[in-house]
């Protein structure tokens, strides 16, 4: 499988795991990764699935790589319109105020989770690379010697 498709694959994680981490096991974890997914979940699946075409742009896999590593940055203004939309429709006036004050800590979780998923496909994508699952013919002599 080639970079590309592994990370497009790797952009379900955030919805995947905490589905069946809760149904799996109904600890505090998976129940807090279960209200990230409830809370962010439609915001993220828009965004991963553009960001998932956005990647096919890029040819490289270290191109890949680096948008990889900006992708919980990019999440933020996705999510932030997200949150405040909910709220915005609920028609009580003061839950807009409430929902900016939620704002920063909610960012803050989104980074700490979405930097932690990017370190884990890193990881997974170095692992399966060094197996040779994951190969790009542009980066692997072999693969052209083969065909791809």
């Amino acid at each position: 499988m080639k970079t590309l498709t592994f990370y497009r694959i790797a952009l379900g994680l955030p919805l995947a795991v905490p589905l069946l981490l809760f149904a799996l096991d109904r600890s505090a974890l998976g129940g807090v990764l279960i209200m990230s997914a409830v809370f962010g979940g439609a915001q993220y699946l828009l965004f991963a699935l553009a960001f998932g075409a956005w990647l096919g742009r890029l040819q490289a896999p270290e191109g890949l790589h680096r948008a990889l590593w900006r992708a919980p940055l990019l999440f933020q203004p996705v999510q932030a319109i997200g949150w405040l939309l909910f709220f915005a429709v609920q028609g009580e006036p003061g839950a807009i105020y409430g929902a900016l004050w939620m704002l920063l800590p909610l960012a803050i979780w989104c980074l700490v989770l979405g930097y932690a998923y990017v370190g884990l496909a890193r990881l997974a994508c170095g692992v399966l690379r060094r197996l040779g699952r994951v190969r790009d013919p542009a980066t692997n002599p072999e693969a052209l010697a083969d065909g791809g």
